[in-house]
């Protein structure tokens, strides 16, 4: 309103100028219009005013809606936010003891432990909880060829070393040893998989911050992976 008032009074400025009777003619019809305004304006504040509490209807539901759009941010800002998991531990390998989204190391066998589902396409994270790590666990994903009954972290599937936080893989990478985090995953904590099928990446979220791992994985076939050595102990949850 103040923006407008301002230029009609460049306006009628010129209209004196030029021709008194038009600008008497143009301040009319501000003025008109103006009035209009206000009396639309009263309509719409009195609709939106609740008499029963005093409160202005368009405060509060401008109110709300901060509320709403804060906790939208939240959830999109928020690399902890999962809705549920989105599938569990498979049936129990040779090496491994499950119980629907928990599953636990047995001692002295080897073997690759995945998930109930694997992905082709999408963006899919996984939630885990280390509830327990008396052992080092290979964390990761892989395709559904790994050993049931022996070590695979070397040479199928893409997997990061808890105890340290290095990266361990067979093709197309082999890698061995090779930094990531740069601090190992304690029990107590919590460590996100984010499989992004469509750039063929896997990122760890560890401690709030974000760590690419891998690029270039294959188009097969992945699932979560929990490859292990022989000692027993550990007990990881998908949340």
């Amino acid at each position: 309103m103040v923006r407008l008032n301002e230029s009609i009074c460049g306006v009628v400025d010129k209209f004196l100028f030029l021709d008194p009777k038009r600008a008497q003619s143009e301040l009319e019809k501000f003025k008109f219009n103006i009035a209009t305004l206000q009396s639309s304006l009263a309509e719409v504040e009195s609709s939106l005013y609740n008499t029963n509490t005093n409160v202005g209807k368009l405060d509060y539901y401008l109110n709300e809606l901060q509320d709403i759009n804060e906790r939208i941010k939240g959830v999109l800002l928020n690399h902890d936010v999962i809705f549920g998991p989105q599938t569990s531990w498979c049936t129990p390998c040779t090496s491994h003891s499950v119980n629907k989204n928990r599953a636990s190391l047995i001692s002295g066998q080897s073997g690759c432990l995945l998930s109930s589902k694997g992905y082709t396409t999408g963006v899919h994270k996984w939630k885990l909880k280390m509830h327990s790590r008396t052992s080092t666990c290979m964390l990761g994903v892989a395709p559904s060829t790994v050993s049931k009954n022996g070590v695979n972290y070397s040479s199928n599937g893409y997997y990061m070393n808890l105890d340290d936080g290095s990266l361990y893989s067979g093709t197309p990478t082999y890698y061995s040893n090779r930094a990531c985090l740069g601090k190992g995953v304690p029990t107590g904590s919590i460590l996100i998989l984010t499989l992004n099928c469509d750039k063929h990446t896997l990122t760890y979220n560890f401690e709030g911050k974000d760590y690419l791992a891998y690029e270039n994985l294959p188009s097969t076939e992945l699932f979560l992976a929990w490859d292990n050595n022989t000692t027993g102990g550990s007990d990881i949850e998908i949340m």
